[in-house]
């Protein structure tokens, strides 16, 4: 996305390192057999700056992003794909990613708002939500699991994430065949959803 008046917004990734960012995403998918491919690349113009600047710029603890209405009209509708499956890049967003079921797209950082930089791994992540697959809650199944950080305070420590279970590929193969991203979003019952 681009944007004059927010600069979170204002993504500077070029052509070429979105195409790498997808040739890594292909990597990590190759267990599922599954291969994404671009269809196109639009620079446009953000919509809803302002809320998105409230929501995201001025708390960027991500506290703001329960309002996950006005954030998911930051991609401009007439520029997603109906039926695809939609990556909208800003350069900053809290914990990296926002997804958004209904639309079929996410909105993916190349840094938080802190200044870190999101791994290239976000992505193949974030396409996975869109197939329908939930974070996984152990490390035994690290492609799924979002890991904030390595080393000590990470259980899973510095896994490459590409273990997949089973029910992980036979998910994500049956929602590829369905030729259209899973639009609605998981229920996890117990503790709230983690992204």
């Amino acid at each position: 996305l681009r944007s004059d008046l927010v600069p979170a917004l204002d993504s500077t990734l070029t052509d070429e390192q979105v195409r790498e960012m997808f040739a890594v995403a292909n990597e990590l998918w190759q267990p599922a057999a599954i291969q994404w491919n671009i269809e196109s690349i639009v620079r446009s113009q953000a919509e809803r700056q302002l809320a998105f600047r409230r929501a995201v710029v001025d708390d960027p603890t991500g506290s703001g992003l329960g309002n996950e209405e006005n954030l998911s009209e930051v991609c401009p509708n007439q520029d997603l794909l109906e039926q695809g499956w939609n990556v909208c890049w800003v350069l900053a967003m809290p914990r990296g990613v926002l997804y958004f079921y209904p639309l079929g797209a996410v909105i993916l950082g190349e840094q938080e708002i802190l200044g870190e930089v999101v791994p290239p791994f976000a992505l193949a992540h974030a396409l996975g939500h869109l197939m329908g697959l939930l974070d996984a809650q152990r490390c035994a199944s690290t492609f799924m699991r979002w890991f904030e950080g390595a080393g000590a305070g990470n259980p899973c420590g510095n896994q490459t994430p590409t273990v997949w279970s089973d029910g992980q590929i036979k998910r994500a193969r049956d929602q590829a065949y369905l030729g259209t991203p899973f639009r609605n979003p998981p229920v996890r019952r117990g503790r709230g959803r983690r992204r």
